[in-house]
């Protein structure tokens, strides 16, 4: 199972700002202490299943599944729909609102990811305090560096589970989703996205920072001890009693120099604005995050029950109201760049099915299946790497539907869909030993996708190589 994020916070919805539940978790490379490799700032994020029948971001499958990805040296993202857990609002008929919910996630992610960078000054640090640093210290600082600045584009997976895998479905390409937030005014929904994004890395970059620094100060005092010459008595012999009582001394100070840095962290944010959609921050976070006044409702939209589409149809982002003559907006960032987008469905719920939950049955469900490339919400699944994974035992799913699903989008042309069918699975992934493939085939999907970029499309096979062994 998962363990404690490193954040828990809320955003707004860009469709109308109701606040949503989120979770961050950080992978093994970015704790206090670890020895897994530098984090490439590859990522992920899990939708859930439906909210009305218990779904949430505490789904078994989700946890479990993000467990995985986290192991892989993801960072991770997590949240509640509206209507689930203690995210605002209900549970909308026609999933609209839920992919702006979505979409939120998304785009707050893309930039949290691009301002987390806690080494980023590690070799301007290390030759300002030593114009001549060993030959170790470099590799320790190269290390952290290359925390910060990856050899190639970092992944953003995007995944959900049942309901959630409807919704990742729908969702309009990476590149439309993070447009209106590149510029966006400066009372909107998405500037305070935006500006949370930055705020909270940036506190995160801190905390990591001071933190391993803490450390090595302790680590290093402990090294001087032990290289200590006793001049007299018996250089041979050391009294195991001295050496417990000299680790113990070693921790408590550890346990001290943290506890120092976490209040000194606390009584910096003290002083700062509170957030009007702020919960609370795990302990080891900074709780507030300063943000700009409200100018207007910016991301504000419809309501949640309106099955209207806005006139884009129902895979486009929300136009963004026009700002007023004393309404700025955002800068852009010059050296933002947009995350390799891939794609996680469990348990998808294509064709009849899909329209059923949303309530839209004519007359798209009953139509001539179109082209995955007329399609954006299809045509992003073929051009970027995918993996669906289902069982022929789906109650929600009729097996020759979704085969015919998967044979369609993986038939395209240069098609980087997949499509694996698990035998005696269920919807719900109960059934002895097909959760274990489950986990097999996402991890030697995401192992994939963090491999060199040529190597990215081989991917797919060691999916279908895995499935063949069993």
């Amino acid at each position: 199972m998962l363990p404690e994020p490193a954040l828990t916070l809320t955003i707004p919805s860009v469709h109308d700002g109701l606040p949503l539940d989120c979770r961050i978790y950080h992978p093994a490379s970015l704790r206090a202490i670890s020895r897994a490799p530098p984090w490439k700032k590859h990522a992920a994020v899990l939708a859930h299943p439906y909210a009305p029948l218990g779904g949430s971001y505490d789904d078994p499958v989700v946890e479990i599944v993000g467990a995985k990805i986290l192991e892989q040296g993801y960072l991770l993202a997590t949240f509640n729909f509206r209507g689930a857990g203690h995210s605002a609002g209900k549970t909308s008929w026609t999933s609209k609102a839920e992919r702006y919910d979505f979409q939120s996630l998304i785009a707050f992610l893309a930039y949290y990811i691009h301002h987390l960078e806690p080494f980023k000054n590690a070799i301007e640090g290390a030759v300002e305090e030593d114009e001549r640093p060993t030959s170790a210290a470099l590799d320790e600082v190269m290390d952290e560096k290359s925390i910060d600045q990856p050899e190639r584009s970092n992944v953003l997976l995007i995944g959900g589970y049942s309901y959630g895998s409807l919704i990742t479905a729908q969702l309009p390409p990476l590149e439309t989703i993070l447009e209106p937030f590149a510029s966006p005014p400066s009372g909107s929904n998405e500037a305070q996205i935006r500006l949370r994004a930055a705020s909270l890395a940036e506190q995160q970059n801190t905390l990591i920072r001071l933190t391993r620094q803490a450390l090595r100060e302790i680590s290093s005092k402990g090294r001087s001890a032990e290289r200590g010459v006793r001049v007299g008595g018996s250089e041979g012999y050391t009294s195991p009693r001295r050496s417990v009582d000299g680790r113990r001394s070693i921790s408590r100070e550890l346990d001290e120099k943290l506890h120092e840095l976490l209040a000194k962290a606390r009584s910096n944010l003290a002083e700062k604005r509170p957030l009007r959609h702020q919960k609370s921050v795990s302990a080891g976070t900074l709780p507030n995050v300063p943000e700009e006044h409200d100018k207007g409702n910016g991301g504000g939209g419809d309501d949640d029950d309106d099955d209207d589409d806005d006139g884009n149809g129902p895979l486009a982002v929300k136009k963004q109201r026009k700002p007023g003559p004393a309404e700025g907006r955002l800068p852009r960032l010059e050296d933002f760049a947009p995350p390799q987008p891939a794609y996680l469905l469990m348990s998808p719920i294509p064709g009849l099915a899909s329209h059923l939950v949303t309530m839209k049955l004519l007359p798209n469900a009953l139509s001539r299946a179109r082209r995955p490339e007329e399609d954006p919400a299809e045509a992003k699944l073929v051009l970027n790497p995918t993996l669906a994974v289902y069982g022929d035992g789906d109650m929600f799913v009729l097996p020759y539907k979704a085969r015919e699903w998967v044979a369609r989008l993986s038939g395209a042309e240069e098609s980087k869909f997949q499509g694996v069918e698990v035998s005696t699975a269920g919807h719900f992934w109960a059934e002895e030993g097909v959760l274990e493939k489950l986990l097999q085939l996402v991890e030697d999907f995401v192992h994939g996708l963090a491999l060199n970029e040529e190597d990215v499309a081989d991917g797919a096979l060691e999916v279908e190589e895995s499935m063949d062994q069993d």
